[in-house]
Formats: C-alpha cells, sequence, structure tokens
C-alpha cells in the first residue's frame, strides 16, 4: 500500500499526488521508512502547490525521526517556495523538528529561514529559535539573530531581541551585545523595548560597559517605557552601574514630566548610591549640585538628603559636607532637611 502511494506521489494527475500526499500524511506516524520519507522530501519539489503543502504536513508528523540531512535540506529549500503556505509550513516544521532533535542541520537551517523574501518565514524563525536557543547555540545563530535585529518587518526584530535574550552567559559576546544595543534605536518602539529586556538579562551574567553605555543613552529616549525600562535594568545592574554618565543621565531623568519616569530613574538612583560608595558616586553628585541646570542641582541634592536619611556611612556623608563646605551656593541651596539629616549623622556620637 505505501509502495503504491509513493508511486502515485509521481504521477501525472494533480488530484491522484494530493490524495497520495494526504494518505501518507495520515499513515506515516505508523509505518515510517526511509523510502517513504524520501518520497516526501521529493514530494516538496512537486509542480502542484497542495502536494507540497500535503508533504510538509506529513513530514511534521514524523518530524522525531525526521531531523536527517535530506529532510533539513528539503525543507530549508521549501522555504523560498513561491507558495507562501508551502515556505511557512516547511519553517514551522523545521521548529517542530528543532525542540524535539535541535542538531546543527537544523539550527543552520533555520538561521538561514532569516534571510528569505517572506516575512512571515522570517518571524516563525525567530520564534522556532527563542526555543531552540536555550539549548543549543552556535555562532552562526547568534549573528543570524544579531542580523535580524535590523530586520525590515518589526516582528522579526521583536523576536530576535526575545531569541538573543535568552542566550546563556558564555555565548554573550561583544558582537551581541553591540548589536543589542543597536536596536535601542530602532524606530519601532516594541524592538527598543525587547533590547531592553535582552541587556538586562545580559547584566544578570555579567554587565559590560557597552551594556551601560546603551542604557545611558536609553535614559535620553522620547518614549516614557523605555526610558523606565533603561532605568529598570540600571537598578538590576546596581554596583556595577556607577559612572559618571549613569548618575548624570539619572538626575535628568528624576526631571521627567512624568511621574512614572521620575520615580524610576529615582528608584534606579537610590539602589545604586545605596548599593556602593565610591568615589565616583560622590564626585558626580559634587559636580552635579555645582552644574550651572537646575534639573541636575535639584537632582543631587534631593538624592543627597536621601542618602543621609537612609543610613550612609559617616566617612561618605563628612566628605560630601567637606565638598560642599567649599561652596558657599552648595550649602545654600543644600535643603533643609537634608542639612539636618547630614549634620546628624556627622555630629552624633563625637
Amino acid at each position: 500500500m505505501i509502495n503504491g502511494l509513493v508511486s502515485a506521489l509521481g504521477g501525472s494527475d494533480a488530484n491522484v499526488r494530493r490524495y497520495a500526499c494526504d494518505a501518507l500524511g495520515k499513515i506515516v506516524e505508523k509505518a515510517v521508512t526511509m523510502e517513504v520519507i524520501c518520497a516526501l522530501v521529493n514530494a516538496l519539489r512537486n509542480s502542484d502547490a497542495d502536494v507540497r503543502r500535503n508533504s510538509c504536513a506529513a513530514l511534521e508528523k514524523v518530524s522525531g525521526q525526521a531531523a536527517t540531512s535530506t529532510v533539513v535540506n528539503g525543507l530549508v529549500d521549501a522555504l523560498e517556495d513561491i507558495d507562501v503556505g508551502v515556505s511557512s509550513k516547511a519553517c514551522e516544521v523545521l521548529s517542530i523538528i528543532g525542540e524535539k532533535a535541535a542538531t546543527i542541520e537544523v539550527i543552520n537551517g533555520l538561521a538561514s529561514a532569516l534571510g528569505v523574501c517572506n516575512a512571515n518565514v522570517r518571524r516563525h524563525a525567530c520564534v522556532a529559535l527563542g526555543k531552540i536557543v536555550e539549548k543549543v547555540t552556535t555562532m552562526e545563530l547568534i549573528y543570524a539573530l544579531v542580523n535580524a535585529l535590523r530586520d525590515s518587518d518589526a516582528d522579526v526584530g521583536r523576536y530576535a531581541c526575545v531569541a538573543l535574550g535568552k542566550i546563556s552567559g558564555q555565548e554573550t559576546t561583544i558582537g551581541v551585545i553591540n548589536g543589542v544595543v543597536n536596536a535601542l534605536a530602532d524606530a519601532d518602539v516594541d524592538v527598543r523595548a525587547n533590547a531592553y529586556v535582552a541587556l538586562g538579562k545580559f547584566s544578570e551574567k555579567g554587565a559590560i560597559i557597552e551594556v551601560i553605555n546603551g542604557l545611558v543613552n536609553a535614559l535620553q529616549d522620547s518614549n516614557i517605557d523605555i526610558k523606565i525600562g533603561a532605568c529598570k535594568v540600571l537598578e538590576k545592574i546596581g554596583r556595577k552601574a556607577v559612572t559618571i554618565e549613569v548618575i548624570n543621565e539619572l538626575l535628568n531623568a528624576r526631571e521627567d514630566d512624568i511621574f512614572v519616569g521620575r520615580s524610576a530613574a529615582g528608584k534606579a538612583l537610590g539602589y545604586i548610591v545605596q548599593d556602593v560608595a565610591t568615589v565616583i558616586v560622590m564626585n558626580g553628585l559634587v559636580n552635579a549640585a555645582e552644574d550651572t541646570n537646575a534639573v541636575m542641582k535639584n537632582g543631587a541634592f534631593q538624592l543627597m538628603g536621601k542618602m543621609a536619611d537612609t543610613g550612609y556611612p559617616n566617612e561618605v556623608v563628612n566628605e560630601l559636607l567637606d565638598a560642599f563646605a567649599e561652596s558657599e551656593a552648595g550649602l545654600i541651596r543644600l535643603n533643609s532637611a537634608a542639612s539636618q539629616n547630614m549634620d546628624k549623622k556627622r555630629f552624633t556620637d563625637q
């Protein structure tokens, strides 16, 4: 029976070919042979689009046993099929095969799918790679996803960011981080938002200066959600995010017109300064307080008041007071609450 159906796939009657392919798809789960699989792969090149679609559907049913180079190569070729239904189904089957057997052939096949003309196929490929990348990662896959961040289809860029965020720490290279940082400037707000999510996950595995620089730029984004996302990532990074640029941009963000933006920036700043007392933090606050920009000044004084109020070490508070003792303008602008709290910290128990 199977041999007869296989033979029918090569017949001249289009309806017979369709019925034969459909029948093979129904019985192939119980009687899988290489002869059947090869026949279905050959059917992917059939002149009838319905036969090609049915062949993809049949190969899906034997996906657990179909992770061979012959099958994968046939499906990869089908990704370029002029029939959208065939190309989309081929990508879907590759994804299913990849979940069951994430071989190099499958991964490379899906990575190549990111370069096809059909945007729907590229979307499916990104989603599939996002599921596979947690199990197996290759440099070819990583660079394919980084390139996908710049895809003309916004959904592809979003899914690529999500997939990149799942990559393990040892595979998080400078190239990957730079690719995601570049996505911060994408015209699509969702692509930028997903880039922040990926950067946040990278920071958990070891913050790199490129990540921090990207987040500093993000604090100047016109979209409030992006600013908030950047603040949350900086908050998560904590002590690793302590640079003059970070402090200055967070101080600026605290004067945002929208309350949630101010709140997120303030929370990130509070976390950073409470997490680590360094010369960078102190110098940043001193410089900001003497800045001609009122936003910077106000933010610096408010933050110093918070530092004193939350029990910052005596030596840190003392150094800040010494720095401001040289500036009459600084002492005048120091609000009364901050002054009282700092004085209390400095002179108590002396």
